[in-house]
């Protein structure tokens, strides 16, 4: 005769039984294909915050549905929900890597598209109407093109006045000095932009020795020193050298965890280096945070805190020069020809007030950011003579004012205009440059 349970009793025995073999399937899935991708995509492991986080989620996930195994209804219910979480993240997933693609070579900037800026008013000498920023395939500013179609190729490296970031692509020096020299020697000429806002010589070093494209170019042109100069103004060096491999080009995930790849986790990373790093200022795509910046430091003139230069600048002067001998031992070490650019500036020892306001980088007074902006210059200078290699001295040849320069350092349409005829009357002369012309003439 057949015993009829209470629903008490139902539940009891419930609660007795494991999953079933479709439970235990469902539950193991996900783990064991975690495992699978990690084992197959993984060569050289380190294991750090991120990779603790993925083992935690695991570990509970895995220990949630051994907790709910013995209750029917609400492992059913914890599956459901899971899955479809799964499927959700997935889809998510697959819409963020569409425009968020995931880099697969180390380049300077990530893979992009055009970008369209509206410019704020507060960048005097650039157009106010849509720029237009251009990231090739290489992950330089510029056209798309294919370096072997030309002729000749240079590769610009520098911080952010080589970026000319605000600057329509157009109008930014490296795109005007191609124009210039195309024009001149009649050749088929690509120049390629990887400056990086931020960047100084220990990024250009390491851009150099490790960018896949480098030995491809003809010429390697520099304009450093500013950033370098920051560097010792706002005493952060060493902290900014060790950050040197994570940011002079975009990052390596090749043979790294699947989960490192993913552009959800990217995003995340970058928005958490912007939002806690000590380092840098919050920036807005059209330059509107300039403004906000200048302010500051109108306040702390205002209230007498503006800093004296500070006492270890020999040091720094000393550093910078063994840089610049790494940097030019790079360039030799992929026997590429260099030329080097000093950073011109707006500082003047009686600045007029007019440019007083445009100011916003300097922790020092004008006159102090031009002497440690002369003496960085120099130390330029001095260590090209030493390595035989060439240097433009745009800091003494381009006009100080607010003609050329929309802030300390930076170059608006009309300063861009000024750098590429600079640099276009030197490279005329170049050796390598004479050469090309030299088969030119010889084509004919």
């Amino acid at each position: 005769m057949e015993t009829l349970l209470t629903d008490g009793e139902q539940r009891k025995n419930s609660r007795n039984r494991l999953l079933s073999p479709l439970g235990w399937s469902l539950l193991t899935l996900p783990i064991a294909l975690h495992c699978v991708l990690v084992m197959c995509t993984t060569q050289t492991w380190t294991f750090n915050k991120l990779d603790i986080l993925v083992s935690l989620i695991v570990l509970t996930y895995f220990a949630i549905g051994l907790t709910l195994a013995r209750f029917t209804m609400y492992v059913t219910r914890f599956f459901l929900a899971t899955y479809t979480a799964f499927i959700t993240f997935a889809m998510c997933e697959c819409i963020l890597g569409f425009f968020y693609p995931y880099p697969m070579e180390r380049t300077p900037h990530g893979p992009a598209d055009v970008k369209n800026l509206v410019i704020a008013n507060t960048l005097p000498g650039i157009n106010q109407g849509p720029s237009e920023v251009t990231i090739n395939s290489r992950g330089v500013r510029g056209p798309e093109t294919l370096l072997s179609n030309a002729d000749f190729r240079i590769l610009c490296i520098g911080g952010s006045t080589t970026e000319c970031w605000y600057v329509s692509d157009k109008k930014t020096w490296p795109a005007l000095l191609q124009q210039k020299l195309e024009f001149a020697t009649g050749k088929k000429i690509i120049i390629d932009n990887a400056g990086v806002s931020g960047h100084f010589s220990r990024h250009h070093a390491f851009q150099i020795e490790n960018y896949k494209f480098t030995p491809e170019y003809d010429l390697i042109l520099i304009l450093c020193g500013f950033n370098d100069s920051q560097c010792f103004q706002r005493d952060n060096y060493t902290k900014r050298s060790e950050r040197v491999p994570l940011e002079a080009l975009t990052p390596d995930y090749a043979n790294q965890a699947y989960y490192r790849r993913w552009a959800s986790t990217r995003i995340t990373r970058k928005l958490l280096y912007h939002y806690t790093s000590r380092i840098g200022i919050s920036q807005d795509g059209g330059g509107a945070w300039v403004e906000a910046e200048r302010q500051k430091r109108q306040r702390k003139v205002s209230q007498g805190r503006i800093e004296p230069i500070p006492a270890n600048l020999p040091l720094a002067l000393r550093r910078y020069e063994e840089d610049l001998a790494l940097l030019i031992a790079a360039c030799r070490k992929q026997k590429t020809p260099v030329v080097f650019m000093t950073q011109p500036t707006i500082y003047q020892r009686n600045l007029p007030q007019h440019l007083e306001d445009l100011l916003w980088m300097a922790t020092v007074s004008s006159a102090d950011a031009l002497q440690i902006s002369n003496l960085f210059n120099d130390s330029l200078i001095k260590i090209g003579s030493s390595e035989g290699v060439d240097v433009i001295d745009l800091g003494s040849s381009l006009p100080i004012g607010a003609s050329l320069f929309y802030d300390d350092c930076h170059f608006n349409d009309a300063g861009c205009q000024a750098v590429a005829q600079i640099v276009h009357a030197h490279l005329i002369g170049n050796a390598t440059l004479a050469k090309l012309r030299k088969n030119q003439t010889k084509d004919k």
